[in-house]
């Protein structure tokens, strides 16, 4: 895994395409793009309409899985942010 340091208040983390994270929300699995404690990035291939709060598993490269909640907070072109309501140990 790649750690990239930014202007955020949170770091995140970028992964090697065989090592990324999926997240799957109701039937629809979808590629993340990079982590932080408090949020996420991903992919919507499918443009899926995602809005307000969801939750969803989040399952590693490892297959280590845990369940999480948040609420949609940005929206560009295939990309979405998420901002977890608990944070998680990246």
């Amino acid at each position: 895994m790649k750690k990239e340091l930014d202007r955020r208040k949170y770091s995140r983390r970028e992964f090697k395409p065989k090592e990324k994270p999926t997240l799957k929300i109701g039937k629809i699995e979808f590629e993340i793009i990079d982590i932080s404690e408090r949020g996420l990035r991903f992919i919507n291939k499918h443009q899926i309409n995602l809005e307000g709060w969801v939750s969803g598993t989040l399952t590693f490269s490892n297959r280590h899985s845990i369940e999480i909640d948040g609420i949609i907070v940005r929206k560009k072109k295939n990309e979405i942010g998420m901002h977890l309501v608990e944070p998680i140990d990246i």
